[in-house]
């Protein structure tokens, strides 16, 4: 994940009451990225924000390596601007079960 560093511009959001760093750029530049990881697009779900009485959708990103089991996960915030809000390793689906956790 080092690599963001170098194409994205560092943006800090408040969450709560802690400052969390993230990465953003076009969605070419995580694209290049997430070549790197050889990940792929694996699913997408709405969220929605409430800023000043304004309730916006936006949409959340997952991408996984299946092989490599590495994941991330960008949201959509303008346009053509992605945040990435996290990424790692082992990436496995939770069970019926339970199992995964």
């Amino acid at each position: 994940m080092i690599a963001f560093l170098t194409f994205f511009a560092t943006y800090e959001c408040i969450a709560q009451t802690s400052l969390m760093p993230v990465e953003c750029g076009t969605m070419k530049e995580l694209t290049m990225v997430l070549a790197e990881y050889d990940e792929k697009p694996f699913a997408i779900a709405a969220t929605h924000r409430t800023t000043q009485g304004n309730v916006a959708e936006n949409h959340v990103l997952f991408f996984v390596n299946p092989k490599t089991r590495s994941w991330t996960v960008a949201e959509k915030v303008s346009d053509n601007k992605y945040c990435v809000l996290s990424g790692g390793t082992n990436f496995s689906l939770i069970s019926e079960k339970g199992n995964g956790i």
